[in-house]
Order: C-alpha cells, then structure tokens, then sequence
C-alpha cells in the first residue's frame, strides 16, 4: 500500500530496515520515557513479527517523518492504536490524521475485528480519531496515568470504536447493574457508541485479560517489566477458587503489595461484578473507564469496567485533556474524585 497526503509525504508499510530510524523518532519525541520503541531491537522484533503487529510509516524526501501502528489482541478480536507520532517539524499539516485514517482502514479490513481500542495522549490526537478520521471514535475514559513520557508521568484518554467491521457485534447488557444502567455511562459512552445490547447473565469471570498462568503469584495473572519506567502491572485473570468477591479483592490488594516498586495499577473487571468492583474503590482503585463489549467468550461480548490505582504523588501531565479527565473521573465517581487522585 502506498499513498500521498495532501503536503507531500508518503505513506506506505514498514520494513524491517526502518526499524533504526522509527527508534530515532521515538527517542526524539519521547525522550526519557517507558516507550520499548525507543529500542531499534524491539522495533525490528515487531516488524519481523507475525500478523499481530501493523506498522505504516510517513516519509518526505528520503526521511521518516511519522508512524503509527496497530496491535492486534486476539483473545478478545480487538486492534489496538499503539506507537504513533509524527515528528514535532511535521506537524499541523494533517499527516497524523492521514496515517490514522489508513492504519485504522486496515484494521477495519480485517476478519479479525470487532472493535478499536485507542490511548491518545494529548487533546490533538483525541480531536483526529473523533472528529477527523472514519469511523470516529468515542472517549470513555482515562487510564489513570500509566505512561512515563519526557521524564514525566502523564494521563492517556481511552477511546473506542465498536462493531464497524464486517458483522454487528452480540453484546450483553447485565441485568440490574448500576453501573451499567448510570444516566453518565449511557449519555457518555453507550449513545455515542450506538452499540446495541440484549440483556443476559454474565459469565462467572472476574476479570477480563489475554493471559497464561503465572507459576508465582497464584491465582492472579499480570504483566509486569520490572525494568520499564511507568513502573506499571496489568492484572489479567483471577483463576483461584474462591468466590466471595471482597476476599478476592483482598487478596488482589495484598498481592499487589508483594511489587514495592509498582506506582500503577490497572485491570479490566466485568461491569456486572459489583461487589468487587466496589471492594478494590474502597482500597484505593478509581472506575477510569467504561468499555462496552470488552470480553469475548463463545460469540458474545460482555461489558467491562477499567479499573486502575496510582499511588505517586504528584499529578500527571495531561497534554491539554485535563477537562476530559476530571469529567469522566467526576461522572464514574462523583465527590470521590479527590480522594483517588492521592
């Protein structure tokens, strides 16, 4: 595939060759930050990879000006945005719109989507994938501050978009869930998404996540990089055999404590786990996100709460997105807002 926009620069898919000059980019932008595509290796493991990963890149007058890349999660039929900047000379003439428009076209092209995940760091990105690319997006959220980026800690908006590929996706609605059925989560995330739902049962599944067993820390699942800067864990599955919900949420708490390091914390629960959901706020974790039609199991897809817990005391940036954070983390928790940004 190769394309020009409107100033000149083209577009086309990346070779391994780039790898060098794709990590340049990303040290140019990023600076000290936990990005891995700072590191040339990790660029060319990527681009040497199977067909999970999708690189495009932007080009003018022999020189890389720009990427952007997908990540496809097959557990649950997702393609995720992930690695895209343009360089700071580049900027303002449309190329990030161009290339998300064909990176996202090529996800949407797929047999294996059912729906678009996307972090855009600053209020500029957020602006392209809902108003300037098709299909838009819809922001339902933040991640909490998970990133390491310039030396500094900074909040990422969190965007989907559901159900535009070749099927509509079979989304279960829980029964009688209040945070389902919140005027917030309807009027902000499900209306704007226009994804339909039947009401059902949902699955006895606590948490929602690609995940293997981990052979240390029992019943709980995670990725965690002890060497990466945003000093972040991701908790995948709970595959234990208890069943009272506070006491795996407890037990998910003191797990957590056994990292010293980690300063973020983040999981997907199912939004029709109430009482653990409830039992990790009251330990700190903040509703950042609602995420319609998350988790798939045998065709259907089930609604999904991001879950997440920093415990630095300092405020992350937020690239002009502040008014978007404090209102998602005012509609999901009202006046408990202050207390979890502690």
């Amino acid at each position: 595939m190769t394309t020009f926009s409107s100033d000149g620069h083209r577009i086309r898919r990346a070779r391994v060759d780039d790898a060098p000059d794709i990590a340049a980019l990303f040290q140019l932008v990023y600076e000290a930050s936990s990005h891995p595509c700072k590191v040339s290796e990790f660029v060319s493991d990527t681009l040497l990879a199977d067909d999970r990963n999708l690189w495009l890149v932007s080009e003018r007058g022999g020189e890389l000006t720009g990427c952007m890349g997908m990540l496809l999660h097959p557990w649950n039929r997702s393609w995720e945005f992930v690695r895209g900047l343009t360089r700071p000379d580049c900027r303002g003439g449309g190329l990030a719109t161009a290339l998300a428009q064909h990176t996202t076209a090529v996800a949407w092209e797929s047999d294996s989507c059912d729906l678009v995940i996307a972090f855009p760091r600053s209020r500029t990105m957020s602006r392209i994938i809902t108003d300037a690319i098709t299909p838009g997006f819809t922001v339902v959220g933040h991640d909490g501050g998970i990133n390491i980026a310039a030396g500094q800690r900074e909040y990422h908006l969190v965007a989907l978009c559901v159900g535009h590929g070749r099927q509509s996706v079979d989304r279960v609605v829980p029964d009688n869930n209040q945070v389902a059925a919140q005027d917030f989560v309807q009027r902000e995330v499900i209306e704007p998404l226009r994804v339909p739902g039947r009401a059902g049962q949902y699955p006895p599944v606590l948490i929602a996540g690609d995940h293997v067993r981990h052979p240390d820390y029992g019943p709980f699942t995670f990725e965690y990089h002890p060497f990466c800067p945003s000093d972040s864990i991701e908790i995948t599955a709970y595959t234990g055999p208890k069943s009272d919900p506070c006491a795996i949420a407890n037990d998910l708490v003191l797990t957590l404590e056994s990292f010293e390091f980690v300063r973020h914390v983040r999981l997907a629960a199912l939004a029709d786990k109430t009482a653990f959901i409830e039992a990790l706020c009251a330990d700190g974790f903040q509703r950042s996100a609602y995420l319609p039609a998350w988790y798939l199991e045998n065709g259907a897809r089930y609604d999904c709460v991001l879950l997440t817990r920093r415990t630095t005391a300092e405020e992350p940036a937020d690239h002009g997105t502040r008014n978007l954070v404090d209102h998602f983390s005012r509609g999901y928790h009202g006046r408990r807002l202050e207390t979890h940004r502690s």
